[in-house]
């Protein structure tokens, strides 16, 4: 891996991005999980989270992913954004190393029914409860990986062990 290279690494809801991300780093690499940057850059700017909640899938991720790339270029460090769907022309980014994790359908399966219990417990809902949802998504990001010809992977660690060696 080139010194100071960034990696934004795509994967569907409920493929362990989170879980991963909590590791905090792999192999030097700093591990920063999409959503809790964009909460924290959301609370800073003083962005309206209500009325973002209200707009369309693209529109969040064309935003999530212009937020995902600028702190991607800001870092002096080498990390890893592990985030949604990435960026109509991912090509077009300097330094950046785009790669998806798809997990196998049955980690991702649980993956989602625990998220499912989770939220049952807190009496919450979320569309990224319901597997029809997340094999959706999962099929967008293989849609995306054919069209910008980005290679798709079992696990994070299989990912970026691709790009760090």
């Amino acid at each position: 891996m080139r010194q100071n290279n960034k990696v934004y690494v795509m994967a569907a809801p409920c493929s362990g991005k989170s879980t991963f991300a909590s590791r905090g780093t792999y192999r030097q690499i700093r591990l920063v999980d999409f959503n809790i940057q964009f909460d924290k850059w959301a609370r800073e700017s003083n962005f309206d989270i209500i009325k973002f909640s209200r707009v369309t899938l693209e529109e969040r991720e064309k935003l999530y992913n212009g937020v995902n790339i600028a702190y991607l270029y800001d870092q002096s460090d080498p990390v890893c954004m592990l985030g949604v769907v990435g960026p109509e022309t991912p090509h077009t980014y300097a330094n950046i190393s785009f790669v998806i994790v798809q997990p196998p359908i049955l980690r991702a399966m649980a993956y989602c029914s625990r998220r499912k219990i989770e939220l049952r417990k807190k009496n919450q809902t979320s569309i990224w409860s319901k597997w029809t949802n997340i094999r959706n998504y999962r099929q967008k990001l293989i849609s995306y990986a054919k069209r910008n010809g980005i290679s798709i992977y079992p696990s994070f660690e299989a990912a970026l062990d691709s790009i760090l060696e």
